[in-house]
């Protein structure tokens, strides 16, 4: 079983309660690896510079909806733990974006993860 360290979800610093680390494993972890993937701009990390999403280099200011969709798609499902994606709503203006998505993550349950990029 694996697990990261749980990260605040109003600032994402790491979460510490009573001088202790708190971590997350399950589908929460999942979650939580598919917002910290989708907050990884491209290139901004230097000993991975192919890795994140390109937000203002494709996505942000598209006008090809089905484009912007297929790459966050890609990359959602590059997350492990991810088996599918069972509805993937998104709203597009010129600026902003944000998505709403129902993952598969292999339980009985699914999981809702909704994003927002500006």
């Amino acid at each position: 079983m694996s697990f990261t360290w749980k990260l605040d979800s109003i600032n994402h610093d790491l979460t510490i309660r009573s001088g202790q680390l708190l971590t997350v494993s399950g589908i929460d972890e999942i979650a939580q690896r598919v917002i910290v993937t989708l907050q990884h701009h491209w290139q901004e990390y230097f000993l991975n510079v192919p890795a994140g999403v390109p937000w203002y280099e494709v996505i942000l200011g598209s006008k090809d909806k089905h484009q912007v969709e297929a790459i966050l798609r890609q990359i959602i499902l590059g997350v492990p733990g991810v088996v599918g994606i069972a509805r993937f709503d998104m709203a597009m203006t010129r600026r902003d974006l944000s998505i709403a998505v129902v993952l598969d993550v292999g339980a009985p349950e699914l999981v809702t993860i909704k994003f927002a990029q500006s």
